[in-house]
């Protein structure tokens, strides 16, 4: 499998998300997000799926998680689909915490424990925790805060009509410098990935994307049928 490039403070993921334009097209009417810290919109859709293949990837590649795909009945057994099971790899996550990378093997052990499924889509699922309006944006917004978290980008809350709490979020340039040091490293490592697993890729982005629209908001879900 293609070699993790070496990025000491910022994960492969964060890398992408805080590069996004490097890695998926701009966004159109419907499915934009405006990069943290810049005024490029992209797509909105594409970068959440960008962003957590590049976790999963990266975690697999050190081998704190393994990625195995599997055949399930669907359809009352009419028909089968393949899926991507997350197992518990035989080395720890090395990555800074707490980050979507190092999150992943112990998403997949909790999820085990319940015995529930642990195919990507629940995995993803279980990460967000909450339904929401707009579930794309709200997987995004769990990486910013985890960068804040470790000191890499600044956080405040401001009051809104003075009852409700808004969290805000800065980039400081020393942590826009580090992403930009590595986009090419990642950007050439996920080029890989695709075209050395292409099957494993589609479904693992295939899965990454239903696992994020799994949180819609029902009412929103209602409302558009």
């Amino acid at each position: 499998m293609p070699p993790i490039p070496e990025n000491a403070c910022l994960t492969p993921s964060e890398i992408v998300f805080l590069a996004g334009n490097q890695f998926v097209p701009k966004g159109s009417m419907g499915d934009k997000y405006t990069l943290f810290g810049q005024d490029t919109v992209v797509s909105k859709r594409q970068l959440a799926i960008q962003l957590y293949a590049a976790a999963f990837l990266s975690e697999f590649g050190y081998g704190s998680i393994r990625l195995e795909i599997h055949d399930k009945k669907a359809m009352m057994g009419l028909r089968t689909v393949r899926q991507i099971m997350v197992e518990i790899g035989a080395n720890p996550s090395v990555l800074p915490a707490p980050s979507l990378e190092a999150s992943l093997r112990s998403l997949s052990e909790q999820l085990q424990t319940l015995r529930a499924a642990h195919d990507v889509k629940a995995v993803v699922s279980f990460f967000i925790k909450e339904d929401d309006a707009d579930p794309f944006a709200k997987a995004m917004d769990l990486v910013k805060d985890q960068l804040a978290q470790r000191g890499l980008a600044q956080k405040w809350v401001e009051k809104k009509l003075k009852i409700f709490s808004v969290s805000k979020y800065a980039l400081p340039p020393e942590t826009a410098a580090l992403a930009s040091a590595q986009v090419e490293a990642i950007r050439s490592w996920m080029i890989q990935w695709q075209q050395a697993q292409p099957e494993l890729w589609q479904l693992l982005t295939a899965d990454i994307e239903a696992g994020i629209r799994s949180r819609q908001s029902r009412s929103d879900t209602d409302t558009s049928d």
